[in-house]
C-alpha cells in the first residue's frame, strides 16, 4: 500500500517479540533479564530489547530511518496494568533505545489496548499512549486506532485474515496505510546516516598472536578524530572479542592465541558516535599455520585470446616482490612475471596481469611472495579448465606425489563423501581443504601412505564413483 502510494520502494525491519509486556521492555532495556510469565523464565539474550536496539544500532545507523511504528498493549490491558505504569515503561524504552542507538528515532504509536482476552478498549492503555503524544518536541506521532479492527478477534488474539470472513490483517494494513500521510512524514523528516565506515581487506588465513593491519575507510567525519575499534566476529556473527583499537588507518589488528581455529570476520566500529562499519570478508583463523596468507583472493579467467591473472592483496607492510608462476601439470611450476608492490604498506591493492592464451587445456597459476627478510610463500591456485579438459571428480595428478592431490569441484554436484582405501579395504582417514585450488578441492591423507595402489570413493547427491589412486 505504501509503495503504490508513494512510488517507491519500502523497507520495514521487524523487530516484534510475541507476548511481551511493557515491563519486558523496559526491563531489557535498563540492562535487566525480563521475565516471561507464560513459561515461567528469563527471556534470554535481554529480549525482548535487544532485538529493537540491534535494529536501530547495527542497521537504521546507516540505513536511515523515517520512523519505529509501534502496536502493543494488549497483552498490558489484559493483566490490568495501571495508566502510570505503561506510560513510565514505554517512556523508559523510547529513551534508552534512542541513548543506545545514538540518534533520536520518530516513534508512531498505534492506539492498541484491546484483544482476545480483553475485548474492548482499556481506558488506561489508551490515556497512556495519549500522554505520549502530548510530550511537547519528543517526536511520538499518533498511530492508528486498532482497538476498532477485527473485534473480537481470533482466539490466538492476532489479526488474521479470515477466509470468507474479517480481512484482519488487511484491516490492520489500511488503518496503518491512512495515518502515514505526507503531512506526517514531512513533519516528522528522516534520518540520513551522517557516518559510514568501511571496514577494508583482511588476509585470507591468519594466525593468531601474529599481528597484521587493517585498512578503513571513514565517510562524514576526518580520520583521526573518533575513537574505532575492531571487533572480531564468528561464523554466526557474534561478537568474540576486540582485537584492535585507534583512530588512523590502517588499524593494527591482533588475534590472541586463545581463538580457537575457524572462519571469522572483523567489523570496525566507533561508539562516539555509534558508528557500526561494514563486515570483512570471512578469513580462516588457523592456530598451526606457519603465518598470514595476506592475499585475499587469486584468479584466473580465460577471455578470448589470452588469460587475465588477478589477485587481491590486503596491506602487506613487508612484502618486497610478487613472482607469478604457472604449470601445466599441477607439478612443476615456472616464473611468468615478477611485481614490485604498488603503496601496500597502508592499502590493500589489486594486481593483475595478461597471459597469452596458448590453448593448453589446464593451467595453473600461484602467486609467490617475498618479504624484506627473504621469507616466501606461495598463494591458494588460480585454475583455468577448459570445457571437457578435466572431468569433475578426477584426481590429479595421478600418480600422487607429495600425499597431495586435487579433485575438481562441481557446484551443482557437491561431494557429500570422501574416502580413500587400500587393495585390501583398509580405510585411511583424509583431509579436505576447498581454498586451496579455485574449482577445486585438495586431498590429504591424515598420515604418510607408503607407495601403492588405492582406491578413491567418492558419493554425490546423484550416486557414487570410485578410481584408483597410485602414490609414489
Amino acid at each position: 500500500m505504501l509503495s503504490k502510494k508513494w512510488n517507491v520502494p519500502i523497507l520495514f525491519l521487524n523487530t516484534a517479540w510475541a507476548a511481551a509486556d511493557s515491563e519486558n521492555y523496559r526491563d531489557g532495556a535498563m540492562g535487566k533479564d525480563a521475565y516471561n510469565m507464560y513459561v515461567g523464565k528469563n527471556w534470554p539474550n535481554r529480549q525482548p530489547y535487544t532485538n529493537l536496539k540491534n535494529t536501530l544500532r547495527y542497521f537504521h545507523s546507516w540505513l536511515g530511518i523515517r520512523a519505529v511504528l509501534w502496536a502493543h498493549g494488549e497483552n498490558d490491558a489484559q493483566h490490568g496494568v495501571t495508566e502510570n505504569s505503561y506510560f513510565e515503561n514505554i517512556k523508559t524504552l523510547i529513551d534508552k533505545s534512542r541513548n543506545d542507538a545514538g540518534f533520536i528515532a520518530p516513534w508512531i504509536l498505534a492506539r492498541s489496548s484491546a484483544g482476545e482476552a480483553y475485548p474492548k478498549p482499556y481506558p488506561p492503555i489508551i490515556q497512556a499512549q495519549n500522554r505520549m503524544f502530548k510530550i511537547k518536541n519528543y517526536a511520538v506521532y499518533r498511530g492508528p486506532d486498532l482497538d476498532t479492527v477485527q473485534m473480537p478477534r481470533p482466539k490466538h488474539g492476532h489479526f488474521e485474515n479470515i477466509s470468507g470472513g474479517i480481512q484482519g490483517l488487511t484491516l490492520a494494513a489500511q488503518s496503518w496505510n491512512r495515518m502515514l500521510t505526507d503531512s506526517l512524514l514531512e513533519t516528522m523528516g528522516s534520518l540520513q546516516a551522517k557516518y559510514t565506515i568501511h571496514t577494508g581487506v583482511v588476509p585470507s588465513k591468519v594466525k593468531p598472536g601474529v599481528p597484521f593491519f587493517l585498512p578503513f575507510h571513514l565517510n562524514g567525519i576526518s580520520s583521526g578524530t573518533i575513537p574505532l575499534q575492531a571487533e572480531l566476529l564468528n561464523e554466526h556473527h557474534e561478537f568474540v572479542d576486540t582485537v584492535g583499537k585507534g583512530n588512523l588507518s590502517p588499524m593494527r589488528i591482533l588475534i590472541p592465541e586463545t581463538i580457537k581455529t575457524g572462519k571469522y570476520t572483523i567489523r570496525i566500529t566507533s561508539s562516539q558516535p555509534i558508528i557500526p562499519g561494514s563486515v570483512s570478508t570471512t578469513m580462516d583463523v588457523i592456530t598451526l599455520a606457519d603465518g598470514h596468507q595476506y592475499i585475499n583472493h587469486i584468479e584466473a579467467r580465460k577471455m578470448d585470446t589470452y588469460v587475465q591473472v588477478s589477485w587481491l592483496m590486503s596491506v602487506y607492510p613487508s612484502l618486497k616482490k610478487m613472482t607469478l608462476q604457472k604449470t601445466m601439470d599441477g607439478i612443476a611450476y615456472t616464473d611468468v612475471a615478477t611485481f614490485e608492490p604498488v603503496q601496500n604498506a597502508f592499502n590493500s591493492r589489486i594486481y593483475t596481469f595478461t597471459d597469452a592464451n596458448d590453448n593448453n587445456p589446464t593451467r595453473f597459476y600461484r602467486l609467490k611472495t617475498e618479504d624484506v627478510e627473504g621469507q616466501a610463500s606461495f598463494s591458494p591456485i588460480a585454475t583455468v579448465f577448459e570445457a571437457n579438459s578435466l572431468p569433475p571428480f578426477i584426481a590429479f595428478p595421478n600418480p600422487v606425489s607429495d600425499q597431495l592431490f586435487y579433485l575438481r569441484s562441481e557446484t551443482e554436484q557437491p561431494i557429500l563423501d570422501c574416502r580413500l582405501y587400500n587393495i585390501y579395504g583398509k580405510e585411511h582417514p583424509i583431509s579436505t581443504n576447498s581454498n586451496e585450488m579455485s574449482g577445486a578441492i585438495a586431498v590429504r591423507p591424515t598420515t604418510f601412505l607408503p607407495s601403492g595402489l588405492y582406491i578413491l570413493l567418492i558419493k554425490t547427491p546423484t550416486g557414487s564413483t570410485s578410481q584408483t589412486i597410485v602414490f609414489k
